[in-house]
């Protein structure tokens, strides 16, 4: 029996092997497989010697503060790195707000009126730091002062700022309103003579009060003669004459007039007949003398 199954094991090892083989043998990559009547036929001659048609582009940056990102791009329809220059977007900031002054506390609305800007960094309190990061706030001032407002926006370019010096005035309450009292000027005046003959000179002073301006009319002549507190004024003709004084102030106005206040006559008129007591005194002396004499009679 020993001896039947020696011989039958090594047969079936020699045949497991031999199919192992041919197994390997059959699918080895370096044989395509033979085409059969359901497998269709392709052609693919069309593609031995196209281009490619995707496009590959290489986005770099160079270091430094200053450089700009450069693209390039190659493809088979263009020239091998071919470069593109991006001109560089920087943001501009601005801002606004309202109201910008008041009486604490006092409520302000700020609104970004920045352009190309995508971060916002608000200092609204007067300390130095962010207070918010938003496009649009609202902020409360309990205290009194003046504040400066600034403002800082980015974007993948740049940044820029925005200051605005004593922006915000806050005050703790409404101000009392100034009363002012409205003084009018009172027109006063003196002449050192009103009276005398031509030509006659008169010295007129102002004595007015709260006045600012002044203005004489002393020829009788409408108009004004003139316009300064002290003056000498001569009458060569005979006449009498009214004088009259205005005062002026950003009040109003006060006049003073006088009429015929001042006058003015001939040479000739001084030359009169003596004043009866001159006259009287002699006459009754020879009246009184005659009178003893009858009574001695």
């Amino acid at each position: 029996m020993n001896s039947l199954i020696k011989p039958l094991g090594f047969l079936v090892l020699i045949v497991l092997l031999l199919s192992g083989l041919t197994s390997i043998s059959t699918n080895s990559p370096g044989l395509a497989p033979e085409p059969t009547s359901d497998t269709p036929e392709n052609d693919y001659s069309e593609w031995d010697n196209s281009t490619p048609t995707t496009s590959e582009f290489n986005i770099s940056v160079k270091e430094g503060d200053n450089e700009e990102p450069v693209i390039r791009k190659s493809s088979g329809d263009s020239k091998p790195n071919e470069v593109v220059e991006v001109e560089p977007v920087m943001p501009v900031a601005n801002f606004t707000a309202v109201p910008r002054s008041g009486v604490a506390p006092l409520n302000v609305t700020f609104k970004d009126l920045s352009s190309n800007a995508i971060e916002f960094s608000w200092d609204v309190d007067g300390v130095v730091g962010e207070d918010y990061n938003v496009s649009e706030l609202f902020h409360n001032y309990d205290e009194a002062g003046t504040y400066n407002i600034s403002l800082t926006v980015k974007n993948g370019d740049g940044n820029d700022t925005k200051t605005f010096v004593d922006y915000i005035i806050v005050i703790l309450s409404e101000p009392e309103p100034v009363r002012t009292v409205e003084v009018m000027p009172v027109a006063d005046f003196i002449a050192n003579v009103t009276k005398g003959t031509a030509p006659l000179a008169v010295k007129f002073t102002d004595n007015s009060s709260n006045a600012t301006n002044i203005s004489w009319d002393v020829d009788g002549v409408v108009g004004e003669d003139s316009n300064a507190s002290e003056f000498v004024y001569v009458y060569e003709n005979v006449g009498t004459y009214n004088v009259s004084l205005t005062a002026t102030n950003e009040n109003g106005t006060d006049t003073k007039f006088m009429a015929e206040h001042v006058e003015v006559d001939s040479p000739e008129k001084t030359q009169e007949i003596p004043e009866f007591p001159t006259i009287a005194i002699p006459v009754l002396s020879i009246l009184g003398f005659m009178f003893l004499l009858q009574r001695r009679k």
